[in-house]
């Protein structure tokens, strides 16, 4: 009867945090991606890259950088830069643009996940970083790059002809 008792213990102590944890990852994978079990190199881009939300507003990102180092508000797609970092945002019907839709990373001292991704990374090194991924190759006679979806999040890395990264494009879909 002791080892019946002792072997339940021990089952509860074993077992007890693995729900724990499966329940906050599926919780957060669902919230996040609509799916319970998504895997991720970067949990949250938009804070990997120092911004306080996905679709920050041009506004917000004045408060943050500063004055940007040119604006286009002019097109379809307008869009602002800021040191490092290129933002197109979501066109509104008025004269005001709305959040950012897409990222650009243009300097090589961001850098993304364990293990440091960014431009002037090899294309041994994204590939081997996002290797769970669904990677696809897209190559013609000016564009070569390397596209992959994790979670919710569209990256492109573009890829110059020493196969290095030059610059990542970042685009959210979903909540």
């Amino acid at each position: 009867m002791k080892k019946f008792r002792w072997l339940i213990a021990v089952v509860v102590i074993c077992i007890i945090p693995v729900i724990i944890f499966l329940w906050i990852h599926t919780s957060n994978n669902y919230q996040e991606t609509g799916r319970f079990w998504t895997p991720r190199y970067v949990r949250d881009y938009a804070t990997a890259i120092g911004l306080p939300h996905k679709t920050p507003w041009f506004d917000e990102l004045v408060e943050i950088f500063g004055e940007p180092c040119s604006t286009d508000f002019s097109g379809t797609h307008p869009s602002a830069r800021f040191g490092g970092l290129s933002f197109i945002f979501t066109p509104q019907r008025s004269e005001t643009i709305g959040g950012a839709q897409a990222i650009t990373i243009l300097d090589s001292t961001i850098r993304l996940g364990r293990r440091q991704i960014g431009v002037g990374s090899t294309r041994v090194e994204v590939e081997h970083a996002y290797r769970r991924f669904n990677i696809v190759e897209v190559s013609d006679e000016d564009v070569h790059m390397l596209m992959i979806v994790d979670g919710i999040t569209w990256l492109r890395f573009h890829l110059d002809e020493d196969d290095k990264v030059t610059h990542i494009d970042i685009t959210f879909y979903g909540p």
